[in-house]
């Protein structure tokens, strides 16, 4: 079973045993899986089609920019990618009047 399955089914499979709400959201779940996986794509077309480096080191380049997100994510917003989309969502929600 490939890592990101893994990542993206866990989350959903102890959604019961989880009372807040980060890793109990399955969209937090499906955000997270879509962020791991989309993210080196993205990078790796930038870095070695855009900026025309080599594929080694664009990999490590990677793959240290995914692990510094990984832990800003966690150190920065503790509930994930789902919490920051429902702030955004309330703060849309109220936007011309905030009161």
């Amino acid at each position: 079973m490939s890592t990101t399955l893994l990542i993206g089914v866990m989350p959903i499979v102890s959604s019961r045993r989880a009372s807040h709400r980060g890793l109990g959201s399955i969209f937090g779940s499906f955000a997270g899986a879509a962020f791991l996986v989309l993210l080196p794509v993205l990078l790796k077309n930038v870095l070695v089609g855009g900026l025309g480096w080599s594929t080694s080191l664009a990999a490590h380049i990677e793959l240290m920019i995914v692990g510094a997100l990984i832990v800003l994510f966690l150190i920065v917003e503790p509930h994930g990618l789902a919490q920051l989309w429902r702030l955004a969502k309330e703060k849309l929600r109220l936007w011309p009047f905030p009161h």
